[in-house]
């Protein structure tokens, strides 16, 4: 989640459930590689060797300051 120094979250910044929009898509997401999209969670690698995936946001951030909130689970 993306939340900057005032405060406000940015929702195009942020990341939160449902995740999926239409088909296997996020609105303002890219994502490549091995990444796993599913209305209840994101997985950026199965859990196999040799595996890579990425998740970025596709709308430019234009604050100088800001904070980023995130959750990671390593099963």
């Amino acid at each position: 989640m993306s939340v900057p120094m005032n405060g406000r979250t940015k929702k195009e910044h942020s990341l939160v459930k449902p995740y999926q929009g239409t088909g296997m898509t996020i609105p303002s997401w890219d994502f490549s590689g091995s990444t796993m999209v599913t209305t209840s969670f994101i997985r950026i690698t199965p859990d196999q060797q040799s595996r890579m995936g990425g998740l970025w946001n596709k709308i430019n951030q234009k604050r100088l300051q800001y904070t980023v909130d995130a959750l990671n689970s390593i099963n």
